[in-house]
Formats: C-alpha cells, sequence, structure tokens
C-alpha cells in the first residue's frame, strides 16, 4: 500500500505532456530491480491506473520510454491482459 502511494503521483504525470518522459522513465526503473534482476512494482503501477497513459505515450517523444516500461511490465500475466485490453499489445494475425 505504501508503495501505491508513492507510484500514483508518478502515473499521474504520465497525464502532462511536459513530464511524460520523465513519469514514464521513472515507472520503467522502478518495473524493475537490477540489481535483483527481477521485476517489481508490477501491481502496484497497474492498480494504480499506469498502463493506459503508457499505451498511450507509445506515439510521439515519449514511445521509446513508455515502450521500455511497458516491457517490463508485460511479464506479469495481469499487467499484459491490461496492456493488450488498452491496445499497447496487438495480437498477431
Amino acid at each position: 500500500a505504501e508503495r501505491a502511494g508513492a507510484l500514483a503521483p508518478r502515473v499521474s504525470l504520465l497525464r502532462a505532456p511536459e513530464p511524460a518522459r520523465g513519469a514514464a522513465g521513472a515507472l520503467r526503473n522502478l518495473s524493475y530491480d537490477a540489481e535483483a534482476m527481477m521485476p517489481v512494482n508490477h501491481v502496484e503501477i497497474r492498480e494504480a491506473g499506469g498502463i493506459p497513459p503508457l499505451v498511450a505515450l507509445l506515439h510521439g517523444e515519449t514511445a521509446c520510454t513508455a515502450a521500455g516500461a511497458l516491457r517490463n511490465l508485460a511479464t506479469d500475466a495481469a499487467c499484459a491482459a491490461a496492456i493488450r485490453s488498452a491496445g499497447g499489445i496487438v495480437p498477431s494475425a
């Protein structure tokens, strides 16, 4: 719960054009623990509503950063479903 409280302000920044890249980068970094080499905070980011705005950022200047965050989040089945639902993962033909 404490982590979700810390992540929610970053998620809200995804909706503002200027700080969106920084917020997406922060969520990318917060979704993977490089030292432990494992995903972290996926549930908290998803529950804070971070996935739809990250998907929306896949176009334009923030695309690479948002894609990195979504790549980390997609390792979790519930997050992958949320990404798919938001239009970020298109089923292959």
